[in-house]
């Protein structure tokens, strides 16, 4: 129990402030492509879209922030990027496409009078939530943090 709380107060409140952040940056990027540029690629639906342009962006920065920042790894970038990217692209991608899309369904079922830009917003955020606990997890064992600071 002392390792887990360890991880949730050092590593755990930086990576709250981090990710904050870059949700703030992501959500920013996810209202400007879906909700103002209304940017499609490939025919996806505008909200899927702004999931593959801005995320990247995001992903790019919280690398270079979470490797220092969050959990101060020696571990050698040249064998931490590819996974990370990795997995990433797994939780803020793929896994955020596709709730975006579920939640987006969902809601424009259950409420068909809420605008779609909201439907959109409110989809992205829920996206947001699966994606960061996937991430957390993900990255304590990519950059082997084993509770020492």
């Amino acid at each position: 129990m002392g390792n887990l709380k360890r991880l949730l107060i050092g590593p755990g409140v930086r990576f709250l402030i981090v990710g904050g952040t870059l949700t703030l940056l992501d959500l920013a990027l996810f209202q400007l492509f879906a909700n103002v540029l209304h940017v499609s690629l490939f025919g996806v639906a505008p909200e899927v879209a702004a999931v593959w342009i801005g995320t990247p962006i995001v992903i790019l920065i919280n690398f270079f922030v979470s490797r220092k920042f969050v959990w101060h790894t020696d571990v050698p970038m040249s064998k931490t990027i590819v996974p990370f990217f990795g997995l990433n692209l797994f939780s803020g991608v793929l896994v955020q496409s596709l709730v975006v899309s579920l939640v987006v369904s969902l809601l424009a079922a259950v409420a068909p009078s809420v605008s779609n830009d909201v439907v959109r917003l409110l989809a992205k955020c829920v996206a947001v939530g699966v994606g960061m606990v996937i991430n957390f997890f993900g990255a304590k064992v990519l950059f082997k943090w084993d509770g020492d600071e």
